[in-house]
């Protein structure tokens, strides 16, 4: 079989460029065991085929493949009629064959009528095609970075939802995890915003009337939110106050918490926990007792209040300092200093990222990461694809509400979206990826974990490439797949610039690249050719930048890296690394219902 897809590929690159694609072969296999699936063997195979029929593509295969179970019943068919009864019973082969089916007799794409937005006399000649295209980038620009007040949508996933089910009836007193760029900050600003536990309950479908309220009030907060005497973070906390009958003068600015934290750092207290206890304190107006007196002013004045930090790496860069992680690991165990208290009227969130959690918490990992596991931000297909439709709802792509994207089931997802990307990057009788199982592909590590700000930048990225194109190619969706495919190398850059200004050891790794003149390194390769120490390979495995293969036999150069990092770090692909890229991929999200 590697044979005739050898010599199929050297036919059909004499092809024509534009014929190539369609020229792809379909590889089906069948009789497949969960036992034949998973062994080793079944995986070489696969890369022995994959390397018979190469590509330029790391992101899709040479080779389409079709798959398909074993289904005992299906070994003896006696009639047409049994046939298409037992079919539909075999899941994979059902899907695939009936997909291929109906690409063969699939209509030429037609044009979907986009909802008209409202232009002035200077955009009256613009086409809605491309004003959506401004809208959707306008949006996404301002999510990026959660640029948003308390009054934008807010999507209720799986971890907000658990928030709802765990905290309706008692005070919220725990740790949201994330690993960058999951919204952390969004949900934080949301919090503040709302100014109450009850109302932000309320954004995620929970009835007032069945949930315990409480003021929100910030301690501390990321560098990118501006601290204003009519800004959010005062509102919030004066609301607080006043409940209290508090002094508002007493409040700290930005300045000073980050200048009273810079001061302990370099003389460090005793007990990082008195520190904090006592920062929460300082805000309102008691000079000693912490977090006893705080709870005795709340029970008082009958108030109860949730306190809220955000913006940990922007306090302590590196976590990995000694100080800072025993500041860190101060922080994370408030919940617990909370929880001591009787009567207790407070409760708290402390939202930090996943790096920093594993980097500071030396004892006990384990079980401190599954006791906030529901709680966890993480982005699974589903909410994927949740994300995507409310960004297309808010730039006016559907007419539906934003809060169609909660209701939704992932199947109408799918078919709601393809105004958005397409079914596949090419017409539907093509052989093309599917649009958004290849988004999701292009911008998750291998190990499939995506996070939302990065499908938010790629659709700013697409969006405004979409915008400059004055030919209308693709009739049927508002992104053209050329815009889509282009937008991930600029996604890449912008991810990895921001991140080694925050995450310490992709700064430290990339320093190292520069101060020993190393380029031209190609994917995969090895700890020495990159220059890296087995604990900052650690570092950067935990943090999904890198991925260590070690089922390939590859030897020393074993190491990859997901296409949202690949660009970014000017790293190329060998031929030998875009089959396995795949095949990793293919490995570790192939069960995604995408």
């Amino acid at each position: 079989m590697a044979e005739v897809l050898r010599c199929l590929y050297a036919f059909n690159r004499q092809l024509p460029t534009a014929r190539q694609a369609d020229a792809r072969p379909t590889v089906v296999l069948s009789l497949l065991t969960k036992e034949l699936r998973d062994a080793v063997h079944y995986e070489q195979a696969l890369k022995l085929l994959g390397d018979a029929y190469p590509t330029d593509d790391a992101l899709n295969p040479g080779v389409q493949w079709l798959e398909a179970e074993f289904l005992s019943t299906l070994m003896s068919v006696g009639s047409v009629r049994e046939a298409l009864e037992e079919l539909p019973k075999s899941s994979r082969l059902f899907s695939s064959a009936s997909e291929w089916a109906k690409a063969l007799y699939a209509e030429p794409a037609q044009a979907q009528a986009l909802p008209v937005p409202p232009t002035d006399g200077a955009n009256a000649t613009t086409s809605a095609r491309q004003e959506h295209a401004r809208r959707l980038h306008d949006v996404c620009k301002a999510a990026e970075f959660a640029d948003s007040g308390a009054t934008s949508a807010i999507l209720a996933t799986e971890p907000l939802i658990n928030l709802g089910k765990h905290y309706a009836n008692e005070l919220p007193n725990l740790l949201m995890i994330g690993a960058k760029g999951a919204g952390k900050t969004f949900t934080f600003r949301q919090l503040v915003g709302v100014g109450t536990w009850q109302r932000f309950l309320s954004k995620l479908g929970f009835a007032l009337a069945s949930t315990t309220d409480a003021a929100i009030f910030p301690v501390l907060w990321s560098d990118n939110i501006e601290d204003k005497p009519d800004g959010e973070i005062k509102l919030a906390q004066g609301r607080t106050l006043d409940l209290i009958r508090g002094d508002k003068q007493l409040l700290l600015g930005a300045s000073a918490v980050r200048r009273l934290i810079e001061e302990a750092l370099k003389s460090p207290p005793d007990h990082w926990e008195d520190f904090w206890d006592d920062l929460i304190a300082r805000q309102f107006g008691l000079l000693e007792g912490g977090l006893r007196a705080v709870n005795q002013s709340l029970a008082a004045h009958s108030t109860r209040a949730v306190f809220v930090f955000d913006g940990i790496e922007d306090a302590f860069k590196d976590a990995n300092d000694d100080h800072s992680a025993e500041a860190i690991r101060a922080l994370l165990r408030l919940p617990n200093r909370i929880s001591e208290l009787e009567n207790r009227c407070m409760g708290t969130i402390v939202f930090v990222r996943a790096d920093y959690v594993q980097t500071t918490i030396r004892q006990n990992l384990g079980q401190w990461l599954q006791r906030f596991q529901p709680f966890r931000l993480q982005w699974n297909p589903e909410s994927f694809l949740r994300l995507a439709f409310m960004l297309s709802c808010q730039a006016g792509i559907h007419s539906d509400q934003s809060k169609s994207a909660e209701s939704l089931r992932i199947e109408e997802l799918k078919i709601e979206l393809q105004r958005l990307w397409g079914k596949k990057l090419g017409s539907e009788k093509s052989k093309e990826a599917h649009s958004a199982r290849w988004v999701y592909t292009a911008l998750c590590d291998l190990k499939g974990n995506v996070q939302a700000r990065d499908l938010v930048r790629f659709l700013k990225f697409a969006a405004e490439l979409e915008s400059t194109r004055t030919v209308q190619t693709w009739p049927d969706r508002l992104l053209a797949p050329e815009s889509m495919r282009k937008a991930i190398p600029d996604c890449s850059i912008e991810k990895v610039n921001e991140a080694k200004s925050e995450i310490a050891p992709l700064k430290k790794w990339t320093e190292l690249l520069e101060q020993q003149n190393v380029r031209n390194l190609k994917v995969p390769f090895s700890l020495e050719q990159a220059k890296l120490t087995p604990s900052l390979l650690g570092s950067l495995q935990e943090i999904g930048v890198i991925y260590e293969d070690v089922d390939g036999n590859l030897g020393e150069e074993r190491l990859f890296l997901p296409e949202i990092y690949r660009y970014g770090l000017s790293f190329d692909t060998s031929a030998a690394g875009r089959p396995r890229t795949q095949a990793l991929l293919k490995k570790n999200i192939g069960a995604i219902p995408l």
